[in-house]
């Protein structure tokens, strides 16, 4: 199936995209065709983006004025760092129907931005924006994940094939590697 994501030819925002999980959402976009522009403290370095903004996330003024030159449709936001709140004002007013907005936090910044989508998500929704977080803090694995699992974990928020998903905040406790050995229990080793 192609273009399963529907991201191809579709304008995406993505803050925090210098590195770590924000990098790593710029390459999987870029990989789908997505015009993707990047938004970070420091130049991102990633390869394939339409543009780079070297931009503080907490500077409402500049985060404004980047936006602004990005252009008037914004498809999705994907914020990948501290200080979002401003640059989520600063998107919301571009974004059009079937859009949506999807957030990696953890501690306080977490909680800020679980606050808004709660508040927001219903108003948003009658817009036709879908707005969706995780809290990196409180999911974790007992065995080691892809480096790029988070970010696969924010496409798929913002993905359109996932419309219906919206005010949703992915926290959980830690996953084990297996479930316990119980009879009948599933487990991940092969069957005899």
């Amino acid at each position: 199936m192609d273009d399963a994501l529907r991201y191809a030819g579709q304008r995406v925002i993505v803050s925090g995209a210098a590195a770590g999980i924000g990098a790593a959402v710029v390459g999987i976009l870029v990989d789908l065709g997505a015009e993707v522009h990047a938004i970070a403290a420091e130049e991102p370095a990633a390869a394939g983006v339409a543009s780079r903004t070297a931009c503080d996330p907490h500077d409402p003024d500049r985060i404004g004025a980047a936006v602004a030159r990005i252009g008037s449709v914004v498809n999705a936001l994907f914020v990948c760092d501290a200080g979002a709140r401003s640059l989520v004002e600063a998107v919301i007013p571009h974004m059009v129907h079937g859009s949506a907005i999807a957030w990696v936090a953890e501690g306080s910044e977490a909680d800020a931005l679980s606050a808004f989508t709660e508040e927001q998500a219903p108003t948003l929704a009658l817009r036709g924006i879908r707005c969706n977080g995780v809290d990196r803090g409180r999911i974790a694995s007992t065995e080691p994940t892809p480096s790029d699992a988070p970010a696969w974990l924010l496409v798929l928020l913002n993905c359109r094939r996932a419309g219906a998903a919206t005010g949703l905040r992915i926290s959980g406790a830690t996953m084990p590697a297996r479930a316990p050995s119980e009879p009948g229990a599933l487990t991940s080793e092969p069957l005899d």
